[in-house]
Parts: structure tokens; sequence; C-alpha cells
């Protein structure tokens, strides 16, 4: 394992146990993604910021739905990361209110899509911001009016902020490149019926698209696979030769919510072959730990996050994605 990947590791294993004592019953789920934010910020936990977060989160006039439980422990995290609990909550009521206004739909991904913008803070004109995620999700609409749905609307928040001078058209174009590539690319073979079977619940039939049964969760990765700069046919092989490469390792991930991380982790400049290998080593360095292979590939993205440019929002916005999905 490389030096930089296993000091990752070690501070994600330290972080952890010191939250999960802070908090003994929060879901070890959400102590992995939690962890995971302080991890990828190079920070400790700060026990007097992270009462505060906690505070401002559960008074009566929040300005915002109350999340789930993991979704609240992220916000948690990211609040107190920010350095001002309060003004951070504040900013993301607002920016959550004009969310709404844009008529994007109300759920987790929603307060998610704030939380993002209001990381972006002045470099970003939130209303206009707002109008744009908003476009973007109509103009995958077109392309896609069964898929795209509510779960999309963090994928869109990121492309408009990593495409700032690309149309919501052309935005909407570049992921349905993406999803024509992967659902050409991701066929179902004989060597993966069984694992296929085990995350779906239902055999695939030999030589039939994965689409046919995954399309949400393609177009997902197709978004994540968009916001990196290259060809969609390049990019898209890359991502299969990750999932080959992991199922030779006996790593195939859950393809109801983890493909988004496949899409991301191949945008590393590493070949397929050694992020393979650096997943496997990461996960056996990490067994035991809170979702050991979502906490291996997260710790693989922020120790690589300075190789790759749309790395500073594609690596917290696909942990995000993924605590949306747990």
């Amino acid at each position: 394992m490389n030096t930089q990947l296993e000091k990752k590791c070690n501070d994600f294993s330290e972080i952890m146990e010191t939250l999960k004592k802070k908090y003994p019953s929060m879901d070890p789920k959400a102590a992995g993604f939690m962890s995971f934010l302080f991890t990828e910020e190079g920070k400790g936990p700060d026990r007097e910021k992270l009462d505060d977060a906690q505070n401002g989160l559960n008074i009566e006039d929040c300005s915002f739905d109350m999340p789930g439980e993991i979704l609240k422990y992220v916000l948690i995290a990211k609040a107190a990361l920010s350095g001002d609990p309060a003004g951070f909550y504040d900013s993301m009521g607002e920016i959550n209110s004009k969310i709404r206004a844009g008529k994007l739909f109300e759920n987790g991904n929603e307060l998610l899509a704030a939380m993002m913008l209001a990381e972006a803070g002045d470099k970003i004109d939130a209303d206009k911001e707002a109008k744009r995620i908003a476009q973007i999700l109509k103009e995958m609409n077109k392309d896609h009016p069964i898929l795209t749905n509510r779960n999309d609307t963090v994928s869109a928040t990121l492309l408009s902020l990593i495409y700032p001078d690309k149309t919501p058209r052309q935005i909407a174009d570049e992921v349905n490149a993406c999803y024509k590539e992967l659902r050409k690319k991701l066929v179902v073979n004989t060597a993966t019926m069984m694992d296929m079977t085990q995350y779906m619940g239902e055999a695939p039939v030999v030589g039939v698209d994965v689409s046919d049964y995954l399309d949400n969760e393609i177009q997902a990765a197709a978004a994540i696979a968009a916001a990196e700069k290259g060809e969609p046919e390049e990019k898209c092989g890359k991502i299969k030769d990750l999932l080959d490469g992991l199922g030779k390792k006996d790593m195939v991930p859950d393809f109801n919510n983890e493909l988004s991380l496949v899409s991301a982790l191949a945008a590393l400049p590493e070949s397929a072959e050694e992020i393979a290998a650096d997943l496997a080593e990461a996960d056996k360095y990490l067994a035991g730990k809170a979702g050991s292979w979502d906490a291996s590939a997260l710790m693989l993205l922020a120790a690589g996050k300075d190789k790759f440019p749309a790395a500073s929002l594609l690596v917290p916005a696909v942990a995000l994605l993924l605590a949306e999905a747990e």
C-alpha cells in the first residue's frame, strides 16, 4: 500500500474510533461517512464544533426538514468542518428555500444539494444556481423521462458547479453520452451472474444488458463519469475494466448504490488493475471497519484527490450520494 493511502486509512480509523466514543449509539454506516468527511479534509473532529453543529440542527426553528439518521450525522460533520455551524445552517436554509422555489425534488438529495451550494459560498450566485440545476434536471428528463428523478439532484448540482460555462443542454448531452456507453459496456456474462443475483435479488439473463435491471444506477454513474474530462467511450471503458478487475478480487460492488463510487474511482489516473489492487490492500487493512469496501474506496479517492481536476467536488459528492442511498 502506498504511503499516502496508508495514512488516510490510519486517519480514518482513528477518527472513527473518536466519533464512536462521542456518539455510541450512532449507526456504523454514519460513523463511516462522518469519518471520511473529516479524513478527506485532513482534520480531526473538534468536539466543541460538533456540539454546536448538533445543537444547531436540533433547534425547533431549523429552516429545513430534519434528515434521516445517516444524513443527520453527515450534516453535523459538514457544519462542524465549516467552522461556523450556525452560519452554515443559515446559508443552507436560504439555499434550500431557493431550491424549492426552483421546484427541485424535496428529499435527502435536495438537502445534500443545498449543502454543496452552501459550501461553495460566495463563489456562486445561489439564485442562479438553483434555477440552473432545475434546468439541468429538465434537460436530463427530456432524454430519460422515467429515469430522471429526485435522486439526480446531487448529480445535477455537481455538474452545474464543475461546468459553469456549459449550458444545461450540453451537460445533459454529456450525461446521456456516458449513459449510452455504459449501457453498451455493462453486459452480464456467466462469470457475474451469481454476483448480480446476490445484489439484485433475481438472476439476470446471460447476455442481457445490466441496464435492464439497473437503469437508475447507470444514469447516476454516467453523471459522475460526465464530471470527468475525456471521451465517453474511454471513460466508460475504464469503468467496465475496473468492475472486471474488482470481480477478479472478489470485491464486486453493490450495484444498487455503489456503481457511482466505481465510476469516480475510474477517474483516478492509475490503471484499472492498479486501482483494484490498491482497493484490495486497503480493504484488507480496514477489515471490520464500518462499510469496509466503501471506506476503502473512499480512502483511495481521498488519497488521490490531487491527481484529477474535478476531485474537490467529485470526491465529497460521491460520499453524499452513498449516504443518501443507505
